[in-house]
Order: C-alpha cells, then structure tokens, then sequence
C-alpha cells in the first residue's frame, strides 16, 4: 500500500483522497491514462463512481493529484529549506539524502510514470497544466533554495534558475535511461545518490577529489 494511505482518522477526507489516488495509481500503470475509467478506479477503491467527483471533477484533475503527490509538492518548501540549512552542517551529505529520497520515490512508481509520460510529451494541454501547477512552483522553490545556499557561501556564486534545471535534467536523465531498460543504472541503483553528488561536489577533474 502506498505510504500516502496512512492518513490518521481524524482526517476522513484526506483519507479517502489517498484512497482514490492509490487505485487510480494502480489502474492507470496498469492500463495507461486514456483506457482507464472512472468506474475502474472506482471499482479498485471499492467506492461508489460518484464519491471520486466529489474529490476530482474530471480524470484529468485526477491525473494532476497523482502528479501532485509522486512531486510531493506540498513537501518541498520544507525540503528545500532543510537543504538550504541542514540540521548537521554537512550539504553533500542532506543533498545525496534528498537525492536518495527521490530516486526511490521514482522507483516505487516507475510503471505509474510509463503510463503518465507520453500523455505529458505528446499533448500541449495537459503539458501546459503540468508545467504551470506541478514544474514551475517546484522549480521556484529549488530556486530560491539554491540562491539561499550561495549567498551563505555553502555554494558558489551560480545562475541559480539554470543550475536547478540542469541538476533536475541529470536526474530525470538517469529516470529515463531506466525506464528504457539500462542494465547498468538497474544493477548500481543504489550508488546513483552519491554518484551524481561526487559529479557536482567534485567533477571529473582528477585534482578535484575522490570519483
């Protein structure tokens, strides 16, 4: 069951929303976006169709909460500022925590992402919406955290919209390479964390530190 499903009693609704996000999960990996209905992930939810508009106007708005909580966008502020202040003072190492954070995360959902990404690559609209709700507030938020970081001096003064953006392209990179089957990224998961922070902590340079 996904984690997101232990909501305390005390929030019916929240409850209730996990529950239709986790069978509408398991309906659309399954049968990717466009065969799955709302009767099938109303059936999944064992829950009546009519309960699912109450949360979700249409499939598509039910397609962004996924997209939502897979981002874990309500998450982030307060990720970010534990990276942009980590508790103990060491940055590499609450960046490869972060890091490791997400990658399991994509992982755990990675046939959800088969079913959802050629909907996002191929059509304008729900790209847009993608971009508007779920990307851009993410990005700003990571911005904003790195910005901090240079500023402390815990970073180097750097363009801060592009570096987010080139750090997030290497790990959407390594989640595409996966979903198209490398062995190599299959086989060593686990190093990918620490791997991608000795890249940018330390480079390719031989005088810049340890591979």
């Amino acid at each position: 069951m996904n984690a997101h499903s232990s909501i305390p009693d005390r929030d019916p609704a929240a409850s209730r929303r996990a529950q239709i996000l986790d069978a509408a999960t398991e309906v659309i990996a399954a049968k990717g976006f466009h065969r799955a209905t709302i009767r099938d992930i109303a059936r999944a939810a064992g829950i009546a169709e009519g309960t699912i508009y109450l949360y979700f106007e249409t499939k598509t708005d039910l397609l962004f909460g996924l997209l939502d909580r897979f981002n874990e966008t309500a998450e982030r502020p307060q990720a970010f500022a534990a990276l942009a202040a980590p508790a103990d003072g060491d940055l590499r190492t609450a960046f490869a925590g972060q890091l490791r954070h997400r990658l399991e995360r994509v992982g755990d959902q990675l046939p959800l992402l088969r079913a959802v990404l050629p909907e996002l690559l191929f059509h304008d609209e729900l790209r847009r919406r993608w971009v508007e709700e779920v990307l851009s507030p993410t990005t700003a938020v990571a911005e904003a955290a790195f910005a901090e970081l240079a500023a402390a001096g815990a970073l180097r003064p750097t363009d801060a919209p592009l570096t987010v953006r080139l750090v997030a392209g290497m790990v959407f990179g390594t989640v595409l390479l996966g979903l198209l089957g490398d062995p190599v990224l299959a086989a060593r998961r686990d190093e990918l964390p620490e791997r991608i922070v000795a890249l940018l902590f330390d480079g390719l340079r031989p005088d810049r530190g340890a591979p």
